[in-house]
């Protein structure tokens, strides 16, 4: 499986996101466009894995503020 760690965003988000990229595609703008449930902010790639969980281990080692 892929493997990213990212930040979900909100749907005002979102609806911001999407907006902005109705105008890119209406200016001619070419690129690969996601649905706005597919919409996030990726933080690191991981890559290719066979699991999951040695990298849910080391995430849960670490302190952050919501």
């Amino acid at each position: 499986m892929r493997l990213f760690i990212a930040i979900r965003l909100t749907d005002d988000m979102k609806k911001t996101l999407t907006g902005t990229l109705h105008e890119l595609k209406q200016a001619g703008v070419t690129g690969n466009y996601m649905p706005a449930q597919n919409l996030h902010l990726t933080l690191a790639f991981i890559g290719e894995v066979e699991s999951a969980e040695p990298v849910k281990e080391a995430l849960k080692t670490m302190s952050y503020k919501p």
